[in-house]
């Protein structure tokens, strides 16, 4: 453990490409977008980053068809609403607002990460938590402190895929 942080890798963050930034060429995935979220998220993303594609993913049907009804009034051609299913996700980076999700959605999440060939993850979520659920890929490199609309506190982990880093 390092500064409080746990650490499976070492890092040697010179020389590290742009990949790891939000850029035009990024894709922006917010997995478990809701229903608010995905107008104010990845509308955000796309807009003020400029990322080639930001995408919401939304597994409830009702906050999906909410979502759907929120972003008629907003039209941006990055921007989408998807149904995906598949083995892994095809995005640089991902935002996760996990802390409500069940050890079960949590592992299932963890075998398709561990397959995609993202760059950034961001979660709510500790580095222990997603090495248990089979993430092995990925190591912790920033946390945050935050406070929701409601002042509720929470910390957010800022990870990236080792497979990437610089060797």
């Amino acid at each position: 453990m390092v500064d409080g942080l746990m650490i499976r890798y070492r890092l040697h963050p010179v020389g590290w490409p742009s990949c790891w930034d939000l850029t035009r060429r990024s894709c922006f995935v917010d997995v478990g977008s809701g229903y608010g979220k995905v107008v104010v998220v990845v509308m955000h993303v796309a807009l003020e980053a400029g990322v080639r594609r930001a995408v919401g993913i939304e597994c409830v049907i009702s906050r999906h068809q909410i979502a759907c009804h929120s972003l008629q009034d907003v039209q941006h051609t990055h921007v989408q609403l998807q149904c995906v299913t598949g083995s892994h996700l095809d995005f640089s980076h991902v935002y996760v607002f996990d802390r409500v999700f069940s050890p079960t959605t949590m592992a299932s999440l963890a075998r398709v990460l561990q397959r995609s060939p993202f760059r950034v993850l961001v979660s709510y979520r500790t580095a222990s938590e997603w090495w248990e659920h089979g993430l092995s890929v990925v190591q912790p490199v920033a946390k945050l402190r935050l406070s929701s609309t409601g002042k509720e506190g929470m910390t957010c982990w800022i990870y990236i895929n080792m497979r990437y880093a610089p060797r």
